[in-house]
């Protein structure tokens, strides 16, 4: 076996697993262009014109591909409940503990634990607005 078809065959094997590993479209161009010229070394063509095939065929590949994977793999972003609470008005439904400072509120009719960042002790029927969520509580400050 000539060394320049093993040397292909690791490079385009090496691709894969660089690829594989990152799954960020790192390398998926240069296992095309490691299998093309793969291809061409069966034919018995210079290392040099190899090489060059590579790059060639690398690059018309990460031109052609990139824009049409990235639009295809890049989905929308989509705000979930949990973000959609977020700025919103919430009523407090139970009255938040002078010491932890934590307590219940109502934001979009559903029930959440909560906790004052400004270091309010908020009372039942009081409104207060979402600045964040932190796993299940909502952070919030006086309306």
């Amino acid at each position: 076996m000539e060394p320049t078809l093993i040397f292909w065959i690791i490079a385009c094997i090496a691709f894969i697993l660089i690829e594989a590993i990152t799954q960020q479209l790192v390398a998926v161009w240069f296992v095309v262009g490691s299998a093309c010229s793969l291809l061409v070394s069966l034919f018995d063509v210079s290392f040099d014109h190899q090489i060059i095939i590579f790059i060639i065929v690398s690059l018309l590949t990460l031109i052609a591909l990139r824009p049409l994977l990235k639009k295809f793999m890049s989905g929308k972003f989509v705000a979930t409940n949990t973000e959609s609470n977020i700025g919103q008005l919430a009523l407090v439904t139970k009255e938040f503990d002078p010491l932890t400072l934590e307590g219940r509120i109502l934001v979009n009719n559903m029930d959440w634990a909560a906790k004052s960042i400004d270091g309010h002790c908020f009372k039942t029927g009081e409104k207060v607005i979402v600045q964040s969520i932190e796993g299940v509580k909502c952070l919030v400050k006086m309306a």
